[in-house]
Order: C-alpha cells, then sequence, then structure tokens
C-alpha cells in the first residue's frame, strides 16, 4: 500500500442522477408538489489532510424540479375581452396566490377560488386544468468535510458533509410540456447542505472508480412559493490521485 504522503491530492468527476422531493407535504395552487427526476455532472478536488480526514471543493451542475398536476388556470391569449391584470384586479378578495410566471397569457388560481370565478362572472369553459412543471438549474461550488470510515488495500469508504452555493443558470416553467416562461419567484443564488458517502474501488495504480448516494438540502430555492427542498442523488465517477 502507498504510504499516505504519496497521495495528498485527488481529482474527480461524475455524473449521476437525481430526484427532487417534497417531504413537508406542501402545495401549489392547491396541489400535491410531486417529484421530479433530473441528473447531474461536476468536477470536485480533494486535499488529504491525514489518512482519516480529507476536504473538498469544486464545481457543479444540478437541477431542482418539481411536476404539479390538476393545476387549474385560465388562458388569456384565448379570450380577446380577458387579461391577467383584469382578473387579479377583480379577485384581489379572493387571496390569490402570487402569480408563477411573468407571462400574461396564462393565469393560475388555487382550486379553492372556484367560487370567485363565479363572483366574477367567470364562465367554467375559461377555466382549465393542466400540467405544470417547475426546473431550476444552478451551477454549485460545494465545500465539503470527508472522514474514511473504512479503507484497506484496493477499497475505500468515505462519510462526506458540508455546505454548497449555487447561482441560478436555468429557470423554466412548462405547462403540458410547453415552456411558457421562467418563474418570477426563483432566487439568482441558492444555499444548501449535503450529505453522502462514496464507495471507492482502486482499478489500476491510483486511478479509483467511485459510486456515491447523497442527499440534498436547498434552503431557499423560491421566494413566495413552495417547492421540493430535498435531493435524492446517486452520482458516478472516476477519481485519480497524486
Amino acid at each position: 500500500r502507498l504510504a499516505a504522503n504519496d497521495e495528498k491530492w485527488a481529482v474527480e468527476v461524475f455524473a449521476g442522477v437525481a430526484s427532487s422531493e417534497n417531504y413537508k407535504n406542501e402545495k401549489t395552487l392547491g396541489n400535491t408538489n410531486d417529484s421530479r427526476q433530473s441528473n447531474s455532472y461536476g468536477v470536485k478536488t480533494k486535499y488529504k489532510i491525514n489518512k482519516k480526514w480529507a476536504v473538498a471543493s469544486g464545481l457543479k451542475i444540478n437541477e431542482l424540479g418539481q411536476s404539479v398536476a390538476n393545476v387549474s388556470y385560465i388562458s388569456a391569449k384565448n379570450n380577446a375581452f380577458f387579461s391577467s391584470s383584469d382578473y387579479f384586479n377583480q379577485s384581489a378578495s379572493a387571496a390569490l396566490s402570487a402569480p408563477i410566471t411573468a407571462n400574461d397569457n396564462y393565469v393560475f388560481v388555487p382550486n379553492s377560488t372556484s367560487d370567485a370565478f363565479k363572483q366574477n362572472n367567470i364562465e367554467n369553459n375559461n377555466i382549465k386544468n393542466g400540467n405544470l412543471d417547475q426546473n431550476l438549474r444552478y451551477i454549485e461550488m460545494p465545500l465539503e468535510v470527508s472522514y474514511a470510515i473504512f479503507s484497506m488495500k484496493r477499497a475505500s469508504i468515505n462519510l462526506n458533509t458540508g455546505g454548497f452555493v449555487g447561482k441560478l443558470i436555468s429557470n423554466n416553467v412548462a405547462l403540458d410540456g410547453n415552456s411558457i416562461g421562467q418563474n418570477v419567484n426563483a432566487n439568482d443564488y441558492v444555499y444548501g447542505s449535503t450529505l453522502s458517502s462514496t464507495l471507492q474501488y482502486r482499478v489500476y495504480k491510483k486511478t479509483n472508480v467511485f459510486v456515491e448516494p447523497a442527499m440534498n438540502y436547498y434552503i431557499n430555492p423560491l421566494s413566495n412559493q413552495s417547492f421540493n427542498q430535498f435531493q435524492w442523488g446517486l452520482n458516478f465517477g472516476l477519481n485519480v490521485s497524486f
């Protein structure tokens, strides 16, 4: 086995799949926030402090999302005498949620406000239901601490924890699969924590392959709207130490 001083640094590349979940039973417009599948990839540099402890940082592209089924909305583009501003002016007393997008062609309304439609003379055939998908893509910079809980000749298991900051680079809202703009509630920067375990195996000299189950928690993806904040991930990668 190589001496610990021989391998202070390591560089890894990785890619994986992720699933954004909601464990708080939060809702959007009266509907449940469902899970959303996505992917992630990145590069990371690790520095070994001693045989047990290491620190790591890098860059990661990751996507957080959610799906909301059977959302009620009114299509203003199909009604020449109706606009989103008209509806919000008429329905100020109905305690409507803040707009999701800046697209004036669609007005999303909570399921609990069906009575307000009648009060404002909005015919029922103007009200439609659709599936709303929301995706936020970030470039993230993590800072992690790693502890080796198992190590032998070729295999090792590390436990990792830390935090990250992310910059929003893509923001898309789709209704029934068609993009209708960006979520106006999305914050430009996001913060969170991460917990993962790395199962690594040496395949050739200083080259290792690994699999890494992980859990991420996002603190502030959106303002004025609930959003999936937990994310399960499974990454696969290649690690070169030197």
